[in-house]
């Protein structure tokens, strides 16, 4: 793999934001196996049990199950997965504050019922004509999330390019 595409490098010079779900645990899971490298071995895990949410869900078990997972590597998952789910807790209780037009921003989101979060035109238009209403009131529209089922569960319409979003 060529050093710019490997995720810990990714991570260093672009931020977290610019990963897809498979890389940061990729970063957990350090090694692939002969057949496949870390990332293809976490977007195995993420298509085998659906996701985060899923991965999340599965047990030690299940993970050991996956070639090329064995107990180091699951507990190594279900560690990350819990210091996660740690940090959304302790940041339930926080509320963003809003002192002023410039801090109001917003992330549009809805599911496809088909389950493909593939963005239709009507999701396309619908997020251009978001930020231009955005733009008249001060608010920054900063995505549009296609959730569904497949993938990575979810398209996000700014990183796919497919609309500007002209964020500074």
């Amino acid at each position: 793999m060529d050093p710019s595409e490997r995720p810990r490098e990714r991570l260093a010079e672009h931020g977290p934001e610019y990963l897809s779900s498979a890389e940061p645990l990729a970063i957990v899971l350090r090694t692939g196996t002969r057949h496949a490298n870390a990332v293809d071995l976490a977007q195995a895990l993420l298509t085998r049990f659906g996701g985060l949410t899923g991965l999340a869900d599965a047990d030690m078990t299940a993970l050991t199950e996956v070639p090329g997972i064995g107990p180091a590597k699951a507990t190594e998952i279900k560690f990350a997965l819990e210091v996660g789910r740690r940090l959304l807790l302790d940041r339930v209780g926080e509320k963003p504050r809003v002192t002023g037009a410039s801090d109001a921003a917003a992330i549009l989101a809805h599911n496809h019922p088909s389950g493909a979060p593939t963005p239709s035109s009507d999701d396309l238009r619908l997020t251009e004509a978001a930020i231009q209403a955005g733009n008249l009131l001060g608010i920054k529209v900063l995505d549009h999330l296609v959730i569904g089922k497949t993938g990575d569960g979810y398209i996000s319409i700014r990183e796919a390019g497919n609309v500007d979003f002209a964020l500074d």
